[in-house]
């Protein structure tokens, strides 16, 4: 299946915990048929733990579906080989961005039929989404 990537915006905070400027990239995924889900990816500005964060929310995005239609599967992203490992809402800065749909506790979306299909989307965003990798590679 090939994807596609729509960048969409990218706002900047303060991290809670330190202080430090934070990033947030918001971007769409798409498909040969249509919307295929969207992804919000974090970091922080020269963080101690140098963990980025990229949560994808994949299912119906059709005019008619509702959040209820998705799921959403958080990665913790780290180092310039980009490695990821599945999380859960407790590391997600996201709990509140309803649109994702439920954000999968970690033991059920290693379990998830799709995983697959989520570690594909990513593997998608750091290559072609410059904006979260260059805080990786530098």
């Amino acid at each position: 299946m090939a994807l596609s990537i729509e960048r969409g915006r990218e706002s900047v905070s303060r991290c809670g915990c330190c202080g430090k400027i934070s990033h947030t990239i918001r971007g769409f995924l798409g498909d040969d048929s249509g919307p295929y889900g969207v992804y919000f990816a974090g970091y922080t500005e020269k963080h101690e733990d140098g963990i980025g964060t990229l949560i994808i929310s994949l299912g119906d995005w059709s005019e008619k579906a509702t959040p209820k239609d998705r799921q959403a599967i958080l990665l913790r992203v780290r180092g310039p080989k980009m490695e990821m490992m599945v999380g859960g809402p407790n590391h997600s800065p996201w709990n509140d961005v309803g649109v994702l749909g439920e954000i999968l506790p970690r033991e059920r979306a290693l379990k998830h039929p799709r995983l697959q299909d989520y570690y594909h989307a990513a593997d998608h965003i750091v290559a072609e989404d410059e904006r979260f990798t260059k805080y990786f590679t530098g």
